[in-house]
């Protein structure tokens, strides 16, 4: 078998193993972002009023995701929000200490809010990221090793009796 038939086949391996942790790293984190939408769902809506905050704790040494629905947005001090489809989403990271994080009602009004957080594992992320790199790595190296075992085996037989000395008669 031509070497480069073999790198070919040693990066579809790496492709492969890419792949799979990719999808099991994405999966298991949007398994754990589609249950914790259910349970907010079936989460009681809480009022509050003009000035008033709503107090969550962070263990130390945590990361989780904050995911609320409300009448008006609310502000969390220190930390960035998106929204999408009448959810807010917020990431909220503690350090060496546990952190208390305020949902602050800074509207005029009262606002009825309900809110889920849950505690993300990062190892699964980071699996689901290294997974995508390892992809692109088997990808680039199942490519060039195709590429080079094509060539190769399509490539005629040099003559290498160059600077030999010639062949004796009997």
């Amino acid at each position: 078998m031509n070497k480069w038939t073999i790198v070919a086949i040693v990066g579809l391996v790496i492709l492969i193993i890419g792949i799979a942790l990719s999808i099991y790293g994405a999966n298991s984190v949007s398994n754990a972002v589609s249950s914790s939408l259910d349970k907010l769902k079936s989460e009681p809506y809480t009022t509050l009023k003009a000035g008033e905050a709503e107090q969550i704790t962070v263990p130390a040494n945590s990361y989780e995701l904050l995911l609320y629905n409300s009448t008006a947005p609310l502000q969390i001090k220190n930390v960035t929000q998106t929204y999408a489809a009448g959810i807010y989403e917020a990431a909220l990271i503690s350090k060496s200490e546990p952190t208390n994080f305020y949902l602050t009602n800074n509207n005029t009004v009262p606002v009825n809010v309900k809110y889920v957080a849950f505690p993300v594992n990062l190892t699964l992320v980071t699996m689901a990221g290294v997974g995508v790199l390892i992809l692109f790595v088997g990808l680039i190296i199942s490519i060039v090793g195709g590429i080079a075992a094509i060539i190769s085996r399509f490539r005629k037989k040099r003559d290498t009796s160059f600077g030999q000395p010639p062949a004796q008669m009997p």
